[in-house]
């Protein structure tokens, strides 16, 4: 985590045993599900992904609340399945001024799913802002471990 005047900075890499890559990006591209798991998000919404070239394009909307503070705002979310990538940009909503995250997923020569998680966010106001930066770490930490739990839900479901 790194705070640079207003921009805030989240990178995290690890690495999950008995987790095959793919199943964690199918997570992270349905958006839609996010209200179901994803700490904060009380509504998630996508729309139907659109293929261009190798890419596959939509946009998701999020319904977020921490305390009394709730909002709303809209990404664009971009999936390339063969360099097993996600990226979102926000678009719309007073939440951000500014949010880029991206996910990048690998597997080791274990067959063990490596996944990189980076975001960078300007708030969208002072008041968010200051909210932010007392709780940034640890809210991105337990989305990233939200995330990690949903993973490995599904992989039971499908056993």
């Amino acid at each position: 985590m790194a705070i640079d005047g207003k921009r805030l900075f989240f990178n995290l890499k690890r690495t999950l045993p008995n987790t095959r890559a793919k199943d964690f990006l199918h997570v992270v591209e349905n958006v839609q599900t996010y209200k179901e798991f994803l700490p904060y998000c009380y509504e998630s919404t996508m729309s139907k992904y659109r293929v261009n070239g190798g890419k596959k394009v939509g946009q998701g909307t999020l319904h977020i609340g921490f305390g009394p503070i709730t909002d709303k705002y809209t990404s664009r979310v971009t999936v390339i399945p063969e360099d097993q990538v996600i990226t979102a940009t926000n678009q719309d909503g007073h939440v951000f001024r500014e949010l880029k995250s991206r996910w990048k997923f690998s597997e080791n020569e274990k067959g063990e799913c490596v996944y990189e998680f980076n975001c960078r966010y300007i708030m969208g106001n002072p008041l968010y802002s200051s909210v932010a930066k007392a709780v940034f770490g640890k809210v991105s930490e337990q989305m990233a471990d939200s995330f990690e739990k949903r993973v490995a839900e599904v992989g039971k479901k499908r056993l």
